[in-house]
């Protein structure tokens, strides 16, 4: 499982220079922190956004994840104690990245998407993360999606015929393509306020990162 670490990012250069101190590097690399890339944000950030808040926060952290990926459910939690510590200062963006390596990864986004509908990404987004041990390799993942369906009180039948029907399948490939613009190749990747990270985080990696952006925003 790789460190989490600064690859680019945008805005102030002192804070990526702050930022690259907080991760440990697993390689060397290429890339010099103190002359940042930019991020196209309309990229990054299209305007239906799946986000955990509609209001505007201090930290937005937009994360490009796979649901069957092993890491991504590993990094699941701490994101989510980052959510609830920093609620009102931090908002996340989730961005598809199905890889093709992972067989359940696409209908598994196809039925975060399908919750859209009744405004309910984030609750299936959870659960998926939750229990991903109990579906990720299944031959029949669509019974467990079924019946989280239920847990959160969808329309079954509007829920599966928007799967069977595929309709979420250009919003995702769309996800990945922007993905691959901005340089993703592996989930989870992560982009704090436009600075992007590679790996696998903890609790204490992102709050190190979501405090150094506060205190900067303050200053």
């Amino acid at each position: 499982m790789e460190d989490f670490k600064l690859i680019i990012g945008v805005g102030v250069v002192t804070v990526l220079i702050v930022l690259g101190g907080i991760f440990l590097v697993s390689r060397p690399q290429k890339k010099d922190v103190s002359t940042p890339k930019p991020v196209d944000t309309s990229i990054l950030i299209r305007a239906d956004a799946r986000e955990s808040a509609k209001t505007a926060t201090p930290v937005t952290i937009v994360e490009f994840g796979d649901f069957q990926c092993p890491a991504c459910g590993y990094a699941f939690p701490a994101v989510e104690k980052i959510l609830s510590d920093y609620d009102g200062k931090v908002k996340l963006i989730f961005r598809h990245f199905p890889l093709d390596q992972h067989k359940n990864a696409m209908i598994a986004s196809e039925a975060a998407e399908s919750a859209e509908q009744e405004g309910k990404f984030f609750m299936m987004y959870r659960i998926l993360y939750q229990k991903q041990t109990e579906w990720s390799e299944s031959s029949d993942p669509m019974q467990f999606f079924l019946k989280y369906a239920d847990e959160i009180r969808m329309d079954r039948d509007k829920f599966r015929k928007f799967i069977d029907d595929k309709k979420g399948e250009e919003r995702i490939n769309q996800d990945k393509k922007d993905g691959i613009v901005l340089g993703v190749s592996a989930t989870p990747t992560f982009f704090i306020n436009g600075v992007k990270f590679e790996g696998t985080p903890d609790y204490q990696s992102l709050k190190a990162a979501v405090d150094t952006v506060l205190s900067t925003a303050k200053k």
